[in-house]
């Protein structure tokens, strides 16, 4: 007989991992690439897409979007991130944008304030029969490369972890 656990007591704990995952991947960010603020998201739900779990390397837990998206259900979609293209189209490939700077006619930035934030980030979607997005971002251009095979390996362990971990947050198969 398997044991019983409370469905709360088991989202609880499984948010506590996930933000310390995210907190973790924080810290192995710094140790690899030295100082600078480093952001991790995962965006879900492609009807009204939403960062699910935020860290920085400042400590917030919340991204400076949040009440953007808390006022307009589609801020994510309506401001063009390129993590809801990777929710309505999933993909197994780990993309990286090395320099932001240079692709200011296709990346889209909602603030100037994120634009003078986010240099160089790197997306995986990570699950696929309910599409969530890893998005890692550097305030330095050219932090991630493509080359980077460390840096591959990192992103695509980091996204096998928190795929468990969110089937046990949510208590569904993702």
């Amino acid at each position: 007989m398997s044991p019983s656990y409370s469905r709360e007591l088991l989202k609880t704990i499984t948010s506590h991992a996930i933000g310390g995952a995210l907190e973790a991947a924080i810290e192995y960010l710094r140790d690899k690439y030295g100082e600078g603020r480093f952001e991790i998201s995962i965006f879900h739900n492609r009807e009204e897409p939403d960062i699910l779990f935020y860290r920085d390397s400042v400590g917030n837990k919340e991204p400076s979007s949040a009440d953007g998206r808390r006022k307009e259900p589609q801020y994510y979609r309506a401001h063009k991130y390129e993590a809801v293209e990777l929710l309505d189209n999933p993909s197994d490939r780990i993309l990286i944008y090395p320099s932001l700077t240079t692709l200011t006619a296709t990346y889209s930035f909602a603030t100037e304030e994120q634009k003078k934030r986010i240099r160089s980030t790197v997306l995986h979607s990570f699950t696929f029969r309910e599409p969530h997005v890893l998005v890692l971002v550097a305030d330095r251009k050219s932090v991630f490369q493509k080359d980077d095979s460390t840096l591959i390996e990192f992103v695509g362990c980091l996204g096998h972890a928190l795929h468990y971990d969110l089937w046990l947050y949510l208590q569904r198969p993702i």
